[in-house]
């Protein structure tokens, strides 16, 4: 008997169905359909083999290429993403025509979203691939709930996990009705540029009076000067009426400046930058039962050096290596279908030193990798050649980038719009070269570059928003 997908997508939505049953009844969904329609199935594995490689030689039936998938999506909402471009790309209908299956997926995507976030509400959800950190998790909760200093420095090398374990604890607070407000700082390059991008945030938020700032044309110094002197000053009188608004205070928030590293690389930016949050904290510590709380991530710890008179603003919370054990862990979950043997495990750990990120990036590259132990050889005979057991990060992103094949031309030019946003319409007259194109063709490249996109997502080599299959502008960051 055939399923219906319609009644798949409601029993998310109900709550008569798990995360597993999900999967398990798509699965079966396409398995219906695809294993009795060759030619259906071939242009899925066609349209597949960029993500999946020399995998789809040996793929024979619908079960097999979900198993492929799966090695190669550690997030499963990366693999439904791809099937919502893969299906909207060959305008997939069944049940004789009457399911758009995009449209359908797309539903199953917020039925899932919507119950995830009530797992949220009711505090049970968390990252299913993050683990460890409890002690930090603990410390950076209990001083937004407890603490007096209102600020928290999280600090640590790259890729240690800063970002992903402030995310969590955001997560896990809003339960508790706390609610964020996340200010990406990668590739601001001043102090300027950070005044800028926070008013913006604030005003895309919650209506900032001042209107948009932009860009001033001429740069010579002592204009660049006036400009920092009025953002800094409209910012700092935006946040003194927040502050003096009974309303407004005694509302649970969490103000995160995420990856302020590039402004704090050069002196004077880094000196201006931290005389700002000393002010912000300031104010806000003197504000009675305020319940603002900043979060700054940083990978310097600055409150040992530059920014020692913070000590008072800010409570530290250095991430650091994975332990072994929850390293180990990380590694099995990452590469539940590779069946990975504890000494392969234990070569993968200490090639990239317990760095979350870096065992995430060897992880796909091993899921993908046909050879298993030659990449594991390689590992251990790198990590052996040079005097400290970590591989640096170029390293292990250069693992899943040799594999890209032509697709690395793709990842260069898309580079060029670094942490901007972009089109995906002009994206994809780029990596083209097409400026001009009839809307049939235009709606092939479309489809193909969000194809790619999460191609280099899973290897960990752009960071994209999820929504891509239905948005013309996202922001993606280039590693």
């Amino acid at each position: 008997m055939f399923l219906n997908l319609r009644n798949i997508v409601d029993e998310i939505a109900t709550g008569h169905c798990t995360e597993i049953d999900i999967w398990d009844k798509l699965v079966h969904y396409f398995t219906e359909y695809w294993d009795g329609d060759d030619h259906i199935f071939q242009q899925v594995l066609n349209l597949s083999r960029r993500q999946l490689g020399e995998q789809t030689q040996t793929i024979n039936d619908t079960p097999a290429f979900f198993t492929a998938l799966e090695n190669n999506f550690s997030d499963k909402n990366d693999l439904l993403e791809f099937l919502i471009n893969l299906t909207g790309y060959l305008n997939y209908h069944t049940e004789l025509g009457s399911v758009n299956v995009k449209q359908h997926l797309k539903d199953c995507r917020e039925n899932i979203r919507r119950v995830k976030r009530e797992c949220i509400r009711r505090g049970i959800f968390r990252d299913n691939n993050f683990v460890g950190r409890e002690v930090q998790i603990a410390k950076i909760k209990d001083e937004i709930e407890n603490g007096n200093t209102k600020g928290i420095l999280v600090c640590g090398l790259g890729g240690m996990g800063k970002t992903s374990l402030v995310n969590t604890v955001c997560y896990e607070l809003r339960s508790d009705k706390w609610k964020t407000v996340k200010i990406e700082l990668r590739e601001q390059k001043s102090y300027r540029h950070f005044l800028r991008t926070t008013i913006n945030k604030f005003k895309e938020l919650r209506g900032f009076s001042s209107g948009k700032v932009t860009n001033v044309v001429n740069e010579e110094t002592d204009e660049i000067l006036v400009e920092e002197s009025i953002l800094q000053q409209k910012l700092l009188n935006y946040s003194r009426r927040q502050l003096g608004n009974g309303d407004t205070t005694s509302k649970k928030q969490i103000l995160v400046f995420d990856n302020i590293d590039d402004v704090t690389s050069n002196p004077e930016e880094k000196t201006k930058l931290l005389a700002f949050f000393k002010t912000l904290l300031e104010m806000i510590q003197s504000s009675q039962n305020c319940m603002m709380r900043i979060i700054i991530t940083s990978r310097d710890n600055f409150l040992l050096t530059t920014g020692n008179y913070l000590v008072n603003c800010l409570v530290r919370v250095e991430v650091t290596s994975l332990d072994r054990d929850n390293a180990y862990k990380l590694v099995t979950m990452c590469t539940k279908q590779s069946n990975l043997e504890i000494k392969q495990i234990r070569v993968i750990v200490r090639a990239c030193g317990a760095c979350p990120l870096a065992l995430r990036v060897i992880c796909d590259a091993v899921n993908i990798d046909p050879h298993i132990d030659q990449l594991i050889k390689f590992l251990e005979k790198r990590t052996e050649s040079i005097s400290t057991p970590v591989l640096s990060m170029t390293d292990c992103l250069n693992q899943p980038f040799i594999n890209l094949g032509n697709y690395k031309y793709t990842l260069c030019k898309l580079s060029l719009f670094g942490t901007s946003k972009f089109s995906l319409k002009s994206a994809a007259a780029i990596d083209h070269n097409e400026l001009e194109e009839d809307d049939r063709n235009k709606s092939i490249r479309l489809g193909d570059l969000k194809i790619t996109l999460l191609l280099f997502k899973s290897r960990h080599l752009i960071e994209i928003e999820n929504d891509i299959g239905d948005k013309c502008n996202t922001e993606k960051v280039a590693k």
